[in-house]
């Protein structure tokens, strides 16, 4: 599964003027697991989950993706 960047998702649904009850309403995922996926930052989303976030967020998948490399030393 990929892990996807929450602080992201969130500022892109804020831009968009929507609070988390109705993003969660028009992506007809559930509030409480859009919730964990804003609040926890970086965390495994299902591929499905993360294409319906990104439509309707109007952004392309790869720009919710949290970065995966490794901090420098």
């Amino acid at each position: 599964m990929p892990a996807v960047d929450g602080k992201e998702i969130r500022r892109r649904r804020r831009d968009l003027g929507l609070t988390l009850g109705e993003f969660a309403k028009v992506s007809r995922i559930n509030y409480k697991t859009l919730a964990n996926i804003e609040c926890k930052g970086s965390q495994p989303v299902s591929f499905e989950r993360v294409v319906r976030i990104a439509r309707f967020l109007g952004a392309d998948v790869d720009d919710l993706l949290a970065d995966e490399k490794e901090p420098a030393a």
